[in-house]
């Protein structure tokens, strides 16, 4: 998952190579390890950054790495440390993440749990700003719904659950045991 910040462009070059598409520096940064995101320059190019932070650049988009989504309670969680959210919905704090994204999910104005330290504080709204020491699970828009799907072909089925999907179509190949 990227953040992206309009009028802004990262610091630090990873290579000279540029890219020609969203997807293509996505799918390259996302595969770096030292890749902190990327920044659209010009039409059609793209360049890879070493590092997360930004400048304000006019014309220039700044897409920052961020973490690891997982799914809880149907809904999409994208976990990114270094931030924290930039206003609380109140000063309640939570002693487990599960209770507060719980709580979250039951506000409409919750945008996401701010985690500090052992604590953990209901976010407002989806903004989040620098902070060291802290962590956002920034929650993700609409609910996921799920659909189950069962795929049979040549004595054997398979079973999956929308959002998602197959990445390859089925082979000749049969396989025994």
């Amino acid at each position: 998952m990227f953040q992206e910040e309009n009028g802004y462009q990262l610091q630090g070059t990873l290579s000279k190579k540029t890219y020609t598409s969203i997807d293509e520096a996505a799918k390259a940064c996302a595969t770096n390890s030292a890749c902190k995101g990327f920044t659209y320059l010009s039409a059609k190019k793209y360049e890879l950054n070493s590092s997360s932070t930004a400048k304000a650049v006019k014309g220039k988009i700044a897409y920052i790495k961020r973490g690891k989504t997982t799914a809880y309670k149907s809904y999409y969680w994208t976990a990114n440390s270094g931030v924290k959210g930039q206003e609380y919905l109140s000063a309640t704090a939570f002693s487990s993440l599960a209770a507060a994204k719980q709580k979250c999910l039951a506000n409409s104005k919750c945008g996401g749990v701010t985690e500090n330290g052992s604590k953990y504080y209901l976010n407002k709204y989806h903004t989040i700003v620098s902070n060291s020491g802290t962590s956002v699970h920034v929650k993700g828009g609409e609910q996921i719904k799920q659909i189950t799907v069962s795929l049979s072909y040549d004595g054997y089925t398979w079973k999956m659950k929308s959002p998602w999907q197959f990445a390859t179509k089925l082979s000749k190949t049969k396989y025994t045991s």
